[in-house]
């Protein structure tokens, strides 16, 4: 059995693509080919060394990079949302006064938090527990649809839906905006601004919540009224 040269080499070149070093078989009876190469001289090898070092190297450093970007734009967004809820002048004074360790590990401990609290999927629990017994319960059956049996609502399944990263986080890090914004049209009457914010941060996420609530039990229902048409020959 014989192959040419050049179809062999090309076959190397396309298991070695990403690897120069791989080890590469016969596809055909698995003998792994005996590949010899040139020797190189030492600054061939210095400069091999050198790649490889950069290779990885710059893997972690982009990897610091990264991080050191990510780490101080929190601390940066955690010191803008202590001036937004205390208030400029007081919340600058309060982190004046505080120890700059606690606060290069409690600024970014804002943003991590209220993307922590919007993974929590609450909405879907509220509904979980209202299909769950509000279907079977007597007492909520007037409540229900008439046009909808029992048994269509117990055997309709809708999937799990996930939000996309960029609609949590924007989410999230938008949630002390809401809270103020609420807070002070709504809770006025509240002396604190940490009280109002959080009296407005409640409302809002209450109140969207909700909303998702009653968008996704309305597209459950459309969905158990879904009927397939009859076929009709033309």
């Amino acid at each position: 059995m014989w192959v040419h040269q050049s179809c062999l080499q090309r076959w190397i070149d396309e298991k070695q693509a990403n690897d120069p070093d791989l080890a590469v078989a016969c596809r055909v009876c698995g003998y792994y080919y005996v590949i010899e190469y040139p020797p190189v001289d030492p600054l061939m090898v210095m400069l091999n060394v050198f790649d490889h070092v950069m290779d990885v190297s710059t893997t972690y450093v982009f990897g610091g990079a990264l991080f050191g970007c990510l780490y101080w734009s929190a601390v940066t967004y955690g010191a803008l949302t202590v001036m937004q809820v205390c208030g400029h002048d007081v919340g600058l004074a309060a982190m004046e006064r505080t120890d700059p360790v606690i606060l290069l590990l409690g600024l970014p401990a804002i943003p991590t938090s209220l993307i922590a609290l919007r993974l929590v999927r609450w909405q879907d629990r509220v509904l979980h527990f209202w299909r769950s017994h509000a279907y079977r319960s007597p007492f909520f059956q007037s409540l229900l649809p008439k046009d909808i049996p029992p048994s269509r609502l117990e055997e309709t399944r809708e999937p799990t839906s996930l939000e996309s990263i960029p609609r949590i986080l924007c989410g999230a890090l938008s949630l002390p905006t809401f809270s103020v914004f609420f807070g002070r049209l709504l809770f006025s009457r509240i002396q604190s601004r940490i009280g109002q914010t959080v009296a407005g941060g409640i409302f809002y996420v209450g109140f969207t919540g909700l909303v998702s609530i009653y968008h996704k039990e309305m597209k459950f229902l459309r969905k158990c009224r879904r009927r397939v048409v009859e076929y009709t020959p033309e």
